[in-house]
């Protein structure tokens, strides 16, 4: 198979950017879960005082953002991966273009309410 057969494949339509988005933000939220997973293990490596200082190290407005990012990114995520069950089964082939934006319009609603939630928290 030659290179521009399978550049052809992905052409820079919706199709396309929902793929990339649905394989960003899988690998995101992945690479963020190792993270968080490795931080919690704190209490095994330094005790109660070790965790309880970890945990307030996340309750800044930086981590605040980055959680409100991060579980708008699984919205994405499970919305974007959902879209592509039906459409492997047949179902609303008709509609993908509706679904993407949908699913992104979901995701940024959900973003922008936690965000402000965030905000909030950090100015209260």
């Amino acid at each position: 198979m030659s290179t521009r057969t399978m550049l052809d494949r992905y052409q820079t339509g919706v199709g396309y950017l929902a793929r990339i988005l649905h394989r960003l933000s899988g690998m995101v939220v992945t690479i963020y879960m190792l993270v968080y997973i490795w931080e919690l293990g704190s209490i095994t490596r330094g005790g109660v005082a070790s965790f309880d200082a970890t945990m307030a190290s996340y309750n800044t407005p930086f981590w605040k953002i980055t959680h409100a990012l991060v579980v708008a990114l699984v919205v994405l995520h499970a919305l974007t991966g959902l879209r592509v069950m039906l459409a492997e089964s047949g179902i609303g082939l008709r509609v993908q273009k509706a679904t993407f934006w949908l699913s992104v319009v979901i995701t940024l609603t959900l973003f922008v309410l936690l965000f402000v939630k965030a905000i909030g928290t950090i100015t209260a």
